[in-house]
Parts: C-alpha cells; structure tokens; sequence
C-alpha cells in the first residue's frame, strides 16, 4: 500500500486494495454496513468498518 498513489488507490479491507477509478458506486445495506460497486463486475466488494471512512464521499 505504501508503493501505490492514494490519490488512485483506497484499503477496504486487510487484505484488498481496491483501484478507485473503478469504483462505480457506494451504499449501505439495512445493516448500515457498506460495499462497493465496481465497473464491469456483478458482484459486490464489501468495506472493513476500519476503512468505510474513506468512501463517504461517494
């Protein structure tokens, strides 16, 4: 994490790094806890309640 720009790359979880240009959106499920979309990807990537703070603003 140290060697990438955090202008383009954000932690989600111990052990992900997501690159944020392929972010395609943020929400919170009826728990409050938060994934994250991605372009081109059905799935969704779930958020460490340690790193949420660093998608607030999506």
């Amino acid at each position: 994490m140290a060697q990438l720009d955090p202008a383009q790359f954000a932690q989600v979880s111990r052990s992900s790094i997501v690159n944020l240009r392929h972010v395609a959106s943020a929400s919170r499920d009826e728990t409050g806890k938060l994934t994250l979309a991605l372009h081109g990807r059905a799935d969704r990537l779930k958020v460490s309640p340690l790193f949420a703070h660093l998608f607030r603003q999506m």
